[in-house]
């Protein structure tokens, strides 16, 4: 039989269990080894999201258990969740996701890229972090921060995904300020991450209230926060800056600045998907300090997640750093809940920063 972590009802978890069907013509069979919670994840089970997909979870690494390129048997694939050929096709929103023990990869499925090959068999909870280490790649290279000099960066959020890209922009030398929403967590966070040169975390408060000016500011909070988030980017970018919308966009015809609105904000990031940014895909607008460009995106390319294999390998020490919980697949159900009730919840007495689902027996 094959498990899966299903959402029951608002902020509750159930395993399932069906039948394990035979490999379709084309398709492949793969067994996920560790699995990231993300976001968006705990906005699905707290029905802030319409889509609700019969399997949650899409990031993940896995084992290749049955295909027929007998090449690719035995080794690991890092899932992209987007599809390249239809944006509005999900792994864990609008098809079936990962937490589970065993999935099917479809024929369509594997055309569309989501199964990218990975090198190595030294596999830790650190790989679980490759599709959202590749955000954060392509985000870096959609502010010009993959090709310029040292710039001042500041990311408005505290959760993994701002963490992540934390890690890859100091990676470049740049000198990273990371908002978190309070001292307490500003404090924690310091202290976790004081190994790690070019990166300063503070609170909010502080951050508004200081003279400084960043080249490039990059927002990665969760929906409902997103428009106080973008008003602090704003607020301290510098002219000619960029703003980069990692997270989700709540529209509104409300104005986010002179020229743009928040509906206009969430278009740019819902047209940008996976790593190639149609025309259009950078919005100009003016800010408390002038003009200003905004850009986002959903998704990254393969590309994207081959470089983000590439640093979690050369790094992997560091990424490991984000990664604050690691629970049985058996167990996570607990977890998600729990982090679904409190998105800065603490677990075990740790405040969690990335939460990785073990499916090893």
């Amino acid at each position: 039989m094959r498990r899966s972590m299903v959402l029951s009802h608002r902020n509750r978890i159930a395993y399932a269990s069906d039948p394990v069907m035979p490999l379709p013509p084309g398709a492949m069979r793969v067994a996920p080894v560790f699995a990231g919670v993300c976001g968006t994840d705990l906005d699905i089970v707290r029905r802030m999201r319409d889509d609700v997909p019969s399997v949650l979870g899409h990031e993940v690494v896995a084992r290749v258990v049955e295909t027929a390129d007998t090449g690719l048997r035995g080794r690991h694939v890092a899932v992209n969740p987007v599809s390249g050929a239809d944006p509005t096709r999900n792994f864990g929103h609008s098809i079936p996701g990962v937490w589970t023990t065993q999935r099917i990869v479809t024929r369509r499925e594997l055309d569309d890229g989501h199964v990218v090959p990975w090198s190595s068999d030294e596999i830790g909870p650190e790989h679980a972090l490759a599709e959202p280490v590749a955000a954060a790649v392509y985000a870096a290279a959609l502010m010009h921060l993959d090709r310029t000099p040292v710039r001042d960066v500041l990311i408005v959020g505290s959760g993994a995904i701002a963490l992540t890209l934390a890690l890859v922009l100091i990676e470049s030398d740049h000198s990273v300020t990371v908002a978190a929403g309070d001292v307490s967590h500003a404090e924690e966070l310091a202290e976790r991450f004081s190994n790690l040169p070019g990166l300063r975390i503070a609170p909010r408060a502080a951050i508004a209230g200081a003279d400084q000016r960043f080249a490039a500011a990059a927002v990665a909070v969760s929906r409902g926060s997103c428009r106080e988030a973008i008003g602090l980017a704003l607020q301290t970018l510098e002219p000619g800056g960029v703003l980069d919308l990692v997270s989700a966009v709540k529209p509104g015809s409300m104005r986010a600045c002179a020229l743009t609105s928040f509906d206009d904000l969430a278009q740019v990031r819902w047209r940008n998907c996976r790593g190639s940014p149609p025309e259009g895909h950078r919005l100009p607008g003016r800010g408390p300090n002038g003009v200003y460009v905004a850009v986002g995106q959903r998704g990254a390319s393969t590309g994207h997640l081959a470089t983000a294999m590439r640093l979690i390998e050369e790094r992997r020490p560091r990424f490991r750093q984000l990664v604050s919980h690691v629970v049985p697949f058996e167990e996570a159900a607990d977890l998600v809940e729990a982090l679904a009730r409190d998105r800065a919840t603490r677990v075990d007495g740790r405040r969690v920063a990335k939460a990785v689902i073990s499916f090893a027996r």
